[in-house]
């Protein structure tokens, strides 16, 4: 069986102010970019570069050296070496719009000037990956003593108290929450024990009363209590007035007040309590209610007024203030005076041969209406705003936005740039390229005239 011929893989060396400043080796056959931004393959920042440049491009797995008019250059194969003019004038290369495209066998190598820049480049056997060093077994410790001693303790003994302390909460009884007539008697609990009604001597003439009324059949003669201490007395005396000072103020004192008779008013008692507005007929809850008349049909909508005339009364269907009386209200109309703008699109310059330009030219027009959205609103408030936007837009594999950059600015409104932004972010292109390629469109505002 003959032996697998390896794919070679393309070596480049870059070459400023007369020293070599990068070697690489490209073992994925992959487009080559050279430029000042960093996501190029080959990064220059301190040169006269392009942003970004497809110098080797792909094609069928095959590398293509693409250039223009402006750079130099050779190519060798075998052994014949030709130039970029010489290339041009023999027909070796196809040209698309203002860009050369040269197929490279892997016998090729030459040379590149890109102004301050030279590149050098072959097609060389790859060579063997390193191997990747690894401790032995012996000196590879298990996961039981990576564990660090003292962080693990502090972290059970943080775990045994949190669940300790959840347990004791999960286990706790939860309190009733007292009705809202418990309240009070709870009160009057904490401030003043509760006395027995036979341990409270009884006033003269009420104990008479009762004796009075008691059945026939009681026997008169009873045996007499023993008399209580004067000090024991005074105490249940003090205890009994704390009590009726309590029911006396505060909501206690609110809930069960009455009317008094005299003044004409009214308590909540008399409506809530026995024989009032919960338990009887609504006009006898509200009987006693005083200051509140019922209005007739007659004074219903009347208002005072001081209409000319006489000083009567006035109703809703009087006050007009169009035509006299019984008109329409006149609100009056305003119009706001229409501004409006206009957006020109100057050339667009797309930064990648294989895209369509027509293509997305015609997609930013038809969304062309949500930019100038944007400027006629700034216009508004600032009827002289004019000016230019060179933008440009990163279009990625997907045909999404990937990148939005403002190269130029003389529109000098930052409300604007931010909604254009917005506008063009979420834009989709009709066109997938096989890498992401900058278009730069500028972008002229000026008002209608």
């Amino acid at each position: 069986m003959p032996a697998r011929v390896e794919q070679k893989v393309l070596r480049i060396g870059l070459i400023q102010g007369g020293k070599i400043i990068e070697e690489r080796l490209i073992r994925r056959r992959e487009p080559v970019t050279i430029g000042t931004a960093p996501k190029n393959t080959l990064v220059v920042p301190a040169s006269r570069l392009p942003k970004t440049f497809t110098l080797f491009d792909v094609r069928s797995g095959q590398y293509h050296l693409a250039f223009t008019d402006q750079m130099a250059g050779r190519v060798s194969v075998g052994q014949s070496v030709v130039d970029f003019a010489s290339l041009k004038s023999q027909n070796l290369v196809k040209k698309k719009g203002g860009l050369y495209a040269y197929p490279l066998p892997e016998t090729a190598r030459g040379k590149v000037s890109l102004g301050e820049v030279t590149l050098l480049f072959q097609f060389v056997t790859p060579p063997p990956e390193p191997v990747r060093p690894t401790l032995p077994k012996e000196a590879r410790g298990g996961w039981v003593k990576s564990i660090d001693k003292f962080f693990t303790a502090l972290l059970l003994i943080s775990a045994v108290i949190h669940f300790t302390g959840g347990w004791q909460l999960y286990h706790t009884p939860i309190p009733t929450e007292l009705s809202f007539d418990q309240i009070p008697d709870r009160f009057l609990k904490i401030i003043a024990p509760e006395i027995p009604d036979e341990d409270i001597p009884e006033p003269e003439g009420e104990g008479e009363a009762i004796k009075e009324d008691a059945p026939a059949d009681e026997p008169e003669d009873e045996p007499a209590d023993e008399p209580a201490d004067e000090e024991e007395v005074k105490q249940r005396a003090q205890s009994k007035e704390v009590q009726e000072k309590v029911r006396s103020t505060g909501l206690l004192a609110i809930i069960g007040a009455r009317s008094d008779g005299a003044s004409g008013g009214f308590g909540v008692a008399d409506i809530i309590g026995e024989g009032g507005g919960l338990g009887a007929d609504l006009d006898e809850a509200l009987a006693n209610v005083s200051g509140v008349g019922v209005a007739t049909s007659a004074d219903a909508l009347a208002m005072r007024t001081g209409v000319a005339g006489g000083g009567g009364t006035a109703e809703i269907g009087d006050m007009a203030t169009e035509g006299g009386g019984g008109g329409k209200v006149a609100t009056g109309t305003r119009k706001t005076p229409r501004i409006s703008g206009r957006i020109t699109s100057g050339r667009m310059e797309v930064e990648s041969t294989e895209v369509d330009a027509g293509s997305i030219n015609r997609f930013i027009k038809v969304r062309m209406k949500s930019i100038i959205s944007c400027y006629e609103a700034e216009l508004k408030r600032n009827p002289a705003l004019k000016g230019k936007l060179l933008i440009r837009i990163t279009i990625s594999r997907r045909g999404t936005v990937a990148d939005i950059e403002i190269e130029r600015d003389t529109l000098g409104s930052a409300t604007v740039v931010n909604c254009v932004r917005n506008r063009i972010r979420p834009w989709r292109f009709p066109v997938k390229p096989e890498e992401d390629t900058a278009v730069s469109i500028p972008f002229i505002f000026a008002p209608s005239s």
